[in-house]
This record gives C-alpha cells, sequence and structure tokens, in this order.
C-alpha cells in the first residue's frame, strides 16, 4: 500500500500518543503518501516548550496530565532528515501541522498561507 493517498487528516487525537509514538506513526504514514501527498494533523499543539509551559500555568485546573502536546520545534527535528514539517497556529493552543515528503531545509519560520488557505482551516479547526 505505497503511494496510494493524496491526503491524510487527523484532528485532535494525536496528543494521546507519546512523541516517539507520533514521530514512529507519521514516518508510517509518509510512505503511503502520494509523492505530492500531505499529512495534515489539527490539534492541540505549540510552537515552543515555553508556550506550552504558559498556556499550563494559566489553565492549572483544567490541564491534562495525562495527554502529551506536539510542540513544533521538538517535534520537527526528529523528523527533518526524512520529510519536510510546518506549523501554522490557528490560536493560542492549537494549530495545523503540515508533512510532506519534500526536504526542504530547516526554516524558522512558520508556513505561508494564502488568506483563503488560512481562512479554510481556520473554519474546520474552529466550526467543525
Amino acid at each position: 500500500m505505497r503511494n496510494e493517498y493524496d491526503f491524510i487528516v487527523s484532528t485532535y487525537t494525536l496528543h494521546h500518543l507519546t512523541d516517539n509514538e507520533k514521530i514512529s506513526f507519521i514516518t508510517d504514514l509518509l510512505s503511503v503518501l502520494t509523492d505530492d501527498g500531505k499529512i495534515l494533523i489539527g490539534d492541540i499543539a505549540f510552537a515552543s516548550r515555553a508556550e506550552l509551559e504558559q498556556c499550563k500555568q494559566d489553565n492549572q485546573l483544567n490541564w491534562d496530565d495525562d495527554e502529551f502536546y506536539f510542540v513544533y520545534n521538538e517535534i520537527k527535528t526528529p523528523l527533518e532528515h526524512i520529510c519536510k514539517c510546518e506549523f501554522v497556529p490557528i490560536s493560542h493552543c492549537g494549530g495545523v501541522f503540515e508533512y510532506s515528503q519534500e526536504i526542504l531545509p530547516p526554516s524558522p519560520s512558520f508556513l505561508p498561507l494564502s488568506a483563503k488557505e488560512f481562512t479554510t482551516l481556520r473554519h474546520m479547526f474552529t466550526n467543525g
């Protein structure tokens, strides 16, 4: 089952996996994408560990210590040699990851989206 899918989409489920399990899962999914295929993951996520810690502090009463929230600069590094990983923050505690087979040099910036793409993603993850 190689090169069969143009898109694989996951929303608000992978925070139940440890980072190592996420990396293994994403690696497995990459093998079933078409050459131009993409994995889109919308989840509770932060650009940095500092942002996660601030959110945790601000939401102490509601924080779930049994979940493993995405941190972009930590999940990106182990995958850089096998795929392109980009992150679009959608809110103070959520965002969309895009993984593809294309490997680019590491970049500190976030994925540049058109206004239409951003509006579509925001609608998906705030109304869906």
